[in-house]
């Protein structure tokens, strides 16, 4: 009773374990994303953002055609990325949702809706 006992625990053990690492690479952030953000100061606004993955942790590029964006850190948590960059005289966050596996949805600065969508390379 004992050896069936533990080989259900085990079982259990490795079946937990396995569902926790698939869950964590099912939320792949890295490549190209286009990022729309209408309404703006400036009118709609289309950028690109690179995301790269460099020892466990995010970092990014963002190529804007209103002039130079620094990427200064990504926090990545689940779904969810917070995203901090500099644009001009700017400091902006970007909270964005992965929805889909190429889609995804947020805020900059809390207040204008963004929408992305990955680009396939």
């Amino acid at each position: 009773m004992i050896r069936v006992t533990l080989l259900t625990v085990s079982l259990l053990a490795s079946s937990l374990l396995f569902s926790a690492a698939t869950a964590q690479s099912d939320h792949n952030f890295e490549g190209t994303w286009q990022i729309d953000i209408p309404g703006t100061p400036y009118g709609d606004v289309t950028l690109m953002f690179e995301i790269t993955r460099v020892d466990g942790s995010l970092s990014g590029n963002i190529l804007i055609e209103q002039g130079e964006a620094t990427v200064q850190n990504i926090i990545e948590r689940d779904n969810t990325l917070v995203v901090y960059w500099v644009t001009g005289e700017y400091d902006l966050d970007m909270n964005l949702t992965l929805t889909e596996e190429d889609k995804l949805d947020g805020w900059l600065a809390n207040t204008l809706r963004v929408s992305g969508t990955r680009v396939s390379e």
